[in-house]
């Protein structure tokens, strides 16, 4: 197990009841079994989506070792006990772990959740080549793209 995975399974993002995983180069997205379809639906649509940044972000991956986590929690209870800040949306939050970013995901899965997780993955992906610079991660920076 390499250092990352064990802060992420050390840290408070990390329940027991997130029993399924996929992990493609820096994504890592976990779940709970129920939850599959919705996890791959999560998958699939970054990796559509983003296409040329998606494969970026895994040449990245194979150099500096840098995740991005998406955690889909199974009760809104679990899911506000992981993260401290409000939701940039309606049960989206994301929170840094060290040098990675940590995306809390609760509810059903609408267009517009997707829409919103894949502008901030878009930001951090392109941000990777400046390791000094934090993305803008202010609601009125997404609502304005």
């Amino acid at each position: 197990m390499n250092e990352e995975s064990f802060v992420l399974s050390q840290s408070k993002y990390y329940t027991p009841a997130l029993n399924g995983a996929i992990f493609d180069g820096p994504f890592r997205i976990y779940f709970a079994q129920p939850q599959e379809e919705e996890a791959l639906k999560i998958y699939f649509h970054l990796q559509n989506e983003l296409s040329d940044l998606f494969e970026q972000a895994k040449d990245h991956f194979k150099e500096n070792e840098r995740n991005i986590y998406v955690m889909l929690y199974p009760s809104s209870e679990v899911f506000e006990r992981s993260f401290d800040v409000e939701p940039f949306y309606q049960g989206l939050s994301m929170e840094l772990l060290k040098n990675e970013f940590v995306f809390g995901i609760q509810g059903e899965i609408v267009p517009a959740k997707l829409k919103y997780l894949t502008l901030r993955v878009q930001s951090i992906i392109e941000d990777w080549g400046f390791e000094s610079q934090t993305p803008d991660f202010s609601p009125v920076a997404v609502m304005e793209v």
